[in-house]
């Protein structure tokens, strides 16, 4: 895989079968933007997956806990998520 990012932090949960799913914060290198990226690996977190991740609500919840409570986003996404998600209920 090409160097197009940095890496700032990331979180990972196992979801069976010696596969990862990940939550990363990361900077595009080209145009120095942050953006968020949900990933799929495979071979105990060795092989990325170039398709889509898809994850039982169980898990997502799972990955989205870990990735708040270790900084993978800001406390501005969060607060402007409450935002969407209280447009909701």
């Amino acid at each position: 895989m090409p160097n197009y990012k940095t890496l700032v932090k990331e979180v990972e949960i196992n979801i069976g079968n010696d596969e990862i799913a990940k939550c990363e914060k990361i900077i595009i290198n080209a145009t120095n933007q942050e953006e968020i990226r949900f990933s799929w690996w495979t071979k105990n977190g060795v092989q990325f997956q170039r398709t889509p991740l898809d994850l039982p609500k169980e898990q997502w919840l799972e990955l989205f806990d870990e990735a708040v409570k270790n900084d993978v986003f800001s406390k501005g996404f969060i607060k402007d998520l409450i935002t969407v998600l209280s447009k909701g209920l």
